[in-house]
């Protein structure tokens, strides 16, 4: 039984007898010295492999003694073909080679394509098919469901509305009820700030920017109608 391993300089496969071992030879690749190891560091060769023809064709095919009675179509003329158990094929002549060695191609490569990579063109078209279903039915439930969404959607915007308002309601009524008191305080309208202090002694204006002066020095600074900020010189009460 041969040992098999590879050159560790170029990574060639090479085999020695077992009578070689510890023994070092040169590797037929790149004349590397390499020692004969005492065990076998590659793995087996693939198991053999069951040859036969298309009845159809006549191409030659390959495979696997475990894909016996599998049926498969022909690469060459898409034809199903049963992987028989045995060879109905002489086997290919052995290559020439000074010396054993692995194998240039893996046997496998050459075997039949698996059924995953040889689909037929029915079995691809009832895979388009599933998939378009699938895509129409995924946008269908979409439209469906687009009026409902833009229901809640509104329904939302309404209740943020809503919100908005009562609070701008409250806060209105709140302003009022400081005025009615002689209060003043940032955000109250002119109007909310004539019924407070009344009417100022001097105003300025500025395009949108008003600058109420009253007599005893107090100032009220508006920007639209909107009380932006209060300046006091006296002691007077106001809302914050």
């Amino acid at each position: 039984m041969l040992l098999k391993f590879a050159c560790p300089k170029c990574g060639r496969h090479i085999s020695a007898t077992r009578a070689q071992m510890g023994v070092t030879i040169r590797c037929p690749n790149c004349n590397a010295p390499v020692a004969v190891p005492k065990t076998s560091t590659l793995p087996p060769p693939p198991a053999p492999l069951v040859r036969f023809a298309c009845p159809t064709c006549g191409q030659h095919l390959s495979a696997t003694r475990d894909q016996a009675g599998e049926t498969a179509p022909c690469p060459n003329c898409n034809a199903e073909v049963m992987v028989p158990v045995q060879s109905t094929l002489a086997p290919p002549l052995p290559r020439f080679s000074p010396q054993p060695q692995e194998p240039a191609q893996n046997p496998k490569s050459a075997s039949i394509k698996r059924r995953g990579t040889q689909i037929s063109w029915k079995a691809a078209a009832a895979i388009i098919l599933v998939a378009t279903i699938v895509i129409v039915a995924g946008m269908s439930q979409s439209i469906k469901d687009q009026p409902r969404r833009e229901a809640e959607r509104r329904a939302a915007n309404r209740a943020d509305n809503a919100t908005v308002l009562h609070d701008l309601a409250e806060r209105a009524h709140q302003d009022t009820e400081l005025a009615k008191k002689g209060k003043v305080r940032v955000g109250m309208t002119a109007d909310q700030c004539r019924m407070a202090w009344g009417e100022p002694d001097r105003i300025s204006r500025n395009k949108t920017h008003e600058q109420w002066v009253y007599p005893s020095g107090n100032r009220l600074y508006f920007d639209d109608e909107v009380l932006e900020s209060i300046h006091k010189t006296k002691s007077r009460e106001d809302g914050d």
